[in-house]
């Protein structure tokens, strides 16, 4: 249950766990670089004004659209209203 919990959380945990080993790098490289982008532009730009908020909901939809995925291909071998609830929650 720990497992399950910790692959919903962190996008590519789930490919690991699985054995897709190449995608899961792939997938956590990617979280990674989002996340480091998104203390970049934080750092950059200590007031906050539009473009950092604007800059943020970018940043944060592309973590979002990671984890979609993550959560849908992880999910193909089981059922399609199992994996659809999960993207829901």
């Amino acid at each position: 249950m720990a497992a399950a919990t910790l692959s919903m959380l962190v996008p590519g945990l789930g490919q690991f766990i699985l054995g897709a080993y190449r995608r899961a790098l792939v997938l956590l490289g990617l979280t990674g670089a989002i996340v480091l982008a998104s203390g970049a532009v934080v750092l950059a730009h200590p007031s906050l004004d539009s473009r950092l908020l604007a800059s943020i909901l970018v940043l944060d939809l592309a973590l979002l659209a990671l984890r979609v995925f993550a959560v849908v291909d992880a999910g193909r071998s089981t059922a399609p209203v199992f994996v659809a609830a999960l993207v829901v929650l």
